[in-house]
């Protein structure tokens, strides 16, 4: 494989993986739901409490991420039109489901006083910042979890990295060698377990940095199978002897964009019909509380197999209807067509 991606314009499996990313969340969380524990996940287990199956998916898209959005900001090189872009990326999507989940929540909740009870209006606040809350009175709370949107966690970080991109660019220190020691710096305190370092902050930003530093050097990164067994190897040595999350942002940046750009994969047009993993990620997690509820007796596999096929629905509907004609506005933004040829992707 040529030692850059660039000639490979779409010649890529992003769509795929992204897809594959928010599968394994999704698998993650059908062992988590019908339990309320983590360790029910077969890798958290295996790894000895460092990451499930779901956060390989996470780590996944934050890779990802960091390389097409750091693609993105060299394209746009305005805010604006980079906030712009990122904001109809994120936010039509987070909206509509947020706001889908506060009403089928007053369905299921067992609160009479459900619209008049300021926690579940303060889940409303999702809408602007992630996470914030993630119950509704009365709502899953005879299941093994409460929280109705577990998932969200993640989204504050990926807008962090958003925020971080952009603030770079702006004082003009977006460069590739910043980059560079801004990951090794941010590796290095996560690996030294200094304190205030083992949080979402120190973790899923350096997928994303890993993710930058190799589109940023991706003339002098070489993609080869032989490279890509032996980042097998090593996470998979690092699942058994500790250190799997530092060991992801080298080996696993590695594996995600090699398969990236393996022509071998053949996914090319696997997102041809639409981008869906988004809708999967988002109201993945919230199908399986509502399909826990009404069958509790399913178990791990019975729930995935309920409610996979709801969710996937779901998303298909919301891509078509949400995401699709929002992310027609982002041509507003977008830059001149370039002479030379580059990755063209979702971003």
């Amino acid at each position: 494989m040529s030692a850059t991606q660039d000639n490979f314009a779409r010649d890529n499996n992003f769509d795929a993986l992204r897809f594959l990313g928010a599968l394994l969340v999704f698998v993650s969380h059908a062992t988590f739901v019908p339990t309320g524990t983590l360790w029910a996940d077969p890798l958290y287990r295996l790894s000895n409490g460092q990451m499930t199956i779901g956060w390989i998916g996470v780590g996944m898209f934050f890779v990802i991420s960091g390389y097409l959005i750091t693609m993105s900001w060299e394209r746009r090189r305005g805010i604006l039109a980079f906030f712009q872009a990122r904001a109809l990326r994120i936010y039509p999507a987070l909206i509509v489901v947020v706001l889908g989940i506060f009403l089928v929540g007053r369905l299921l909740s067992t609160d009479p006083s459900y619209f008049s009870n300021s926690s579940a209006w303060a889940y409303l606040a999702n809408i602007v910042l992630p996470f914030v809350d993630n119950h509704l009175p009365g709502v899953f709370q005879n299941q093994p979890s409460s929280g109705v949107s577990d998932n969200f966690w993640t989204l504050r970080y990926e807008i962090g990295c958003y925020v971080l991109i952009a603030s770079l660019g702006f004082f003009k220190v977006w460069r590739r060698d910043t980059v560079l020691v801004l990951f090794l710096l941010v590796s290095a305190l996560f690996a030294l377990g200094w304190p205030g370092t083992h949080n979402g902050w120190f973790d899923l930003p350096r997928y994303f940095l890993a993710g930058a530093v190799a589109y940023l050097y991706r003339d002098r990164i070489p993609w080869r199978g032989s490279l890509a067994l032996l980042a097998f190897a090593g996470l998979t040595l690092f699942t058994f002897v500790g250190g799997m999350k530092l060991a992801f942002s080298l080996f696993g940046t590695y594996l995600t964009l090699y398969l990236a750009f393996a022509p071998w994969l053949n996914l090319r047009s696997f997102g041809k019909r639409g981008d869906f993993s988004y809708g999967l990620y988002l109201m993945g997690l919230f199908v399986q509380q509502v399909v826990q509820g009404a069958l509790p007796r399913l178990g791990m596999v019975g729930n995935f197999v309920v409610s996979f096929p709801i969710v996937l629905t779901l998303a298909v509907l919301l891509w078509y209807a949400v995401e699709k004609p929002a992310l027609a506005f982002k041509r507003f933004g977008r830059p001149k067509p370039s002479a030379s040829p580059v990755v063209q992707a979702s971003d």
